[in-house]
């Protein structure tokens, strides 16, 4: 294959833009349908991400080598360290309603929420490892030349 072919098809990194945060549009977990609910989080090669599971991952190892042969990893355990880092990453959220009544984001609310409302949950965190959805669109090779319209 020729140098010119080569360089066509490769990748330029500096036109790939990625965002540290991404808006997560929370759906009816029954009709599919939009709630209104918006949770913004930070993705997994975001430094938000990287520190909280380092932290996370730190904490247990160091129970681990501070307690001896009898601590045991458990279920409940990564459980736990996956909701506390689910919680880290979530940055805000909007639209939510509890009881009639504005559901303000805190931490705590956040961690309550996702505790109780499991299908909630698991839309923030699919949010928060789809790599793809922190990347902003780049132009393809046809819309890169200029464009024809008559606007």
């Amino acid at each position: 294959m020729s140098t010119m072919s080569l360089t066509s098809l490769a990748l330029d990194l500096g036109s790939l833009q990625r965002s540290d945060t991404t808006t997560v549009e929370i759906l009816h977990p029954v009709s599919g349908d939009a709630t209104g609910m918006k949770v913004v989080v930070h993705g997994v090669d975001s430094p938000t991400y990287r520190e909280a599971d380092r932290a996370l991952r730190n904490r247990r190892l160091h129970k681990l080598q501070h307690s001896g042969r009898n601590t045991k990893i458990t279920a409940e355990g990564t459980d736990a360290d996956g909701l506390e880092l689910l919680v880290r990453c979530t940055a805000s959220w909007e639209g939510f309603m509890e009881n009639g009544q504005p559901l303000p984001f805190t931490k705590d609310n956040a961690r309550r929420v996702y505790e109780e409302h499991r299908w909630l949950r698991r839309q923030v965190d699919e949010a928060v490892t789809d790599a793809a959805s922190f990347f902003g669109k780049s132009p393809s090779s046809s819309s890169a030349s200029p464009s024809t319209s008559s606007d």
